[in-house]
């Protein structure tokens, strides 16, 4: 698999307002599905427009991942993976779940879990079934990390996620309890979050699933220095859902607080990691003091080498635990384009934060307009990057309340159609779709020219870059009778 270098310093905090009015107009989180069970994800393979995979949290004593047919918005029978033995206490259960970026040729998934025998955090790989693509091979898990746990049944952390350099990146809580006291650090008073040896709770850890076992990337910060070599970023007390933008590579993080802040950090595409984001010693940027002076481990109050939050709000009107969200890059709500929408648990308001300015983030209460689950459970993306939230049993999507323009009138709003792809037709017989238009487009993507003298252009979807994998999908899309973009 391909890397590339990811992720920069964090941008600089903001403690900015909430603003009176929002760049997004006409949207709405409108019910997708109803009659779900504890679900806190979704999220789908690259390219599958056609599903989202749902997972829920707990069922009973399993974890339950389900599918939802996106052309019907109902549900497919069955499940598509259940895993047994989950806890089922407090936040736990299956939390979790991520699709390789190869997976319509490998069939690899992961996922994220507390198990029931020891409280401990797992990762597993899962394999999709040989014989059928909506169900998931039970007989294919094999454990690539144990976490151990034992402390509390919360701050489990739980969102998995791949980034644009190919790793897959694991956000695990502090171990629970308050104020991280109870931890299982090498120094008394010292904490998880902050403790980097033998020790990966309170994390962001950065694992290459393609390598061998323990999936440590070279580049990771603490290889070959003091530090857990899996170990991202730290500080972190209970990352409650986090992602990457789509279009730019950055890491979002939210961090739920302990009990005056909630905070928003964003680690740029080209950061080499080991950001510390100062829990326990700092709630976003308000100094807690915690640990008794002259301790080892003893909280200082000085934020050098921290990095804080772009964003942290309080606790008042009753906001006590943010739910993270994505930057939108879909196309059916254009106004929503390059916001970052985050939540709050308590209150159940939706919030969006638009950093286009250049200065202070602008963070917009859009509760109102876009209405929605009582409470934020999670956000999701499917593969267009359309835009979801939950609650404790509805799946709404971000939807556009007004009609988008469809000039070529295909049912396909405009905002989401690029430029256009060529006549499939490629060879210029006349006849269109047939195999000799395959062979024609081949022979001049190969260099061997055009058969019949008057082939298309190779820029087949029309983005100025002639012969990519983008315009080989394209193409194939098209002849298959789909959009030419999806």
């Amino acid at each position: 698999m391909r890397h590339l270098p990811l992720m920069a310093a964090a941008a600089v905090l903001s403690f900015a307002g909430v603003a009176a009015s929002a760049a997004l107009t006409s949207a709405s989180f409108q019910v997708v599905t109803a009659g779900l069970t504890n679900p806190v994800f979704v999220t789908a393979p690259a390219g599958d427009t056609a599903r989202l995979f749902v997972v829920e949290r707990v069922v009973g004593t399993t974890g339950r991942i389900r599918i939802i047919n996106l052309a019907t918005n109902g549900l497919f029978a069955g499940s598509y993976l259940t895993i047994p033995g989950i806890a089922t206490g407090g936040e736990q259960g299956l939390l979790g779940m991520a699709f390789h970026p190869a997976y319509a040729t490998n069939g690899h998934f992961f996922v994220y879990y507390v198990r029931s025998s020891d409280n401990a955090i797992v990762l597993a790989r899962y394999t999709v079934s040989t014989t059928n693509p909506n169900v998931a091979n039970p007989a294919s898990a094999l454990i690539l990390k144990v976490i151990p746990h034992a402390q509390a049944t919360n701050h489990n952390g739980g969102w998995i996620g791949f980034g644009p350099d190919g790793y897959l990146y694991v956000a695990v809580g502090d171990g629970g309890g308050g104020n991280d006291s109870t931890g299982q650090g090498d120094a008394a008073g010292t904490g998880n979050a902050r403790d980097i040896t033998n020790n990966l709770l309170g994390k962001m850890l950065r694992l290459d699933i393609d390598a061998a076992a323990p999936y440590i990337p070279p580049t990771n910060p603490f290889v070959g220095i003091v530090g857990d070599d899996e170990i991202w970023a730290y500080g972190l007390r209970n990352p409650y859902r986090d992602s990457f933008d789509r279009e730019t590579g950055e890491l979002w993080i939210a961090d739920v607080g302990q009990s005056q802040r909630e905070e928003i950090n964003v680690q740029a595409a080209a950061s080499a990691g080991g950001t510390h984001y100062g829990w326990r010693c700092y709630e976003g940027t308000r100094y807690t003091n915690l640990s008794t002076a002259g301790q080892p481990g003893a909280c200082v109050n000085d934020p050098t080498g921290l990095t804080f939050p772009i964003y942290e709000y309080d606790h008042s009107g009753g906001k006590c635990s943010i739910t993270g969200g994505y930057v939108y890059r879909g196309c059916r709500v254009p106004s929503a384009q390059g916001l970052y929408f985050f939540g709050d648990f308590c209150t159940g308001q939706k919030f969006t934060l638009d950093r286009s300015g250049g200065g202070a983030p602008v963070v917009t209460d859009v509760s109102a307009l876009v209405g929605g689950p009582a409470n934020v459970y999670s956000f999701g993306e499917d593969a267009a990057g359309e835009l979801y939230t939950m609650s404790s049993n509805t799946l709404f999507r971000l939807t556009s309340t007004v009609a988008l323009p469809d000039a070529d009138g295909d049912g396909i709003p405009d905002s989401c159609e690029g430029p256009g792809c060529g006549s499939t037709d490629f060879d210029g017989d006349g006849d269109e779709a047939t195999d000799a238009d395959i062979e024609a487009f081949f022979s001049v993507i190969g260099g061997t020219g055009c058969p019949t003298g008057s082939c298309g252009s190779t820029d087949f979807n029309g983005d100025g870059d002639a012969g990519t994998d983008a315009d080989i999908e394209a193409f194939f899309r098209v002849i298959g009778g789909l959009p030419c973009e999806l």
